[in-house]
């Protein structure tokens, strides 16, 4: 289920949106590595995702300016009361932020340069740890495993380049400028990274 609406000022130039989402998922497939495939019984998911756009004409002579600001507010709730299944840790939903945010910038000259930031942060995220340690004894159990907060990633790019001669344009990028890392602890991503090069258009 997905209903929303829009809102149009200023000929367009501004507008508004938010979306209301609801989703239930039945028998989910996971996978458990060495293992057949398990499901989860039932997933429940639904937020709201709101986004403001604003384009400007040109402004002071020399620039046109786009900015996207949204925000999405998620929760998704695992609804598997079958304690002895192992591919069922708790009620939350692992690596699955509550609050995202993402904005994008664009500013272009009218010399032919062309600045793009553009970037995201999530907040909210668990991963699930032991602790307590089971004998071997012990039949698996959701008992031994609590939901951990793990890192709150913001990530920002930002490229610029030039238009040269009309159909050539040279870039620089930089991919991640504050050098933070993603929440997975497992899977950090790279840090900061910087590129450079061009195009050409015939």
């Amino acid at each position: 289920l997905n209903t929303g609406f829009e809102l149009f000022f200023l000929n367009g130039g501004i507008s508004a949106r938010s979306d209301y989402f609801f989703s239930i998922i039945h028998d989910r497939i996971e996978k458990i590595s060495g293992e057949p495939p398990m499901n989860i019984e039932e997933v429940v998911s639904q937020g709201v995702e709101n986004s403001l756009s604003c384009r400007s004409g040109r402004l002071w002579g020399i620039v046109d300016i786009e900015l996207t600001l949204s925000y999405t507010y998620l929760r998704s709730r695992n609804h598997d009361d079958t304690p002895s299944d192992k591919i069922n840790k708790g009620e939350l939903l692992e690596l699955a932020p509550e609050h995202h945010f993402i904005a994008d910038m664009r500013l272009a000259f009218t010399s032919g340069t062309s600045v793009n930031i553009w970037g995201y942060a999530m907040f909210n995220q668990v991963m699930y740890a032991m602790y307590a340690r089971p004998y071997s004894s012990d039949a698996y159990s959701t008992y031994y495993f609590e939901a951990v907060d793990v890192h709150n990633p913001v990530m920002f790019n930002v490229r610029i380049s030039q238009t040269v001669w009309g159909r050539f344009e040279v870039y620089v990028l930089c991919r991640n400028i504050f050098d933070d890392y993603n929440a997975d602890p497992f899977n950090p991503g790279p840090g900061r990274m910087f590129y450079a090069g061009g195009n050409a258009r015939f």
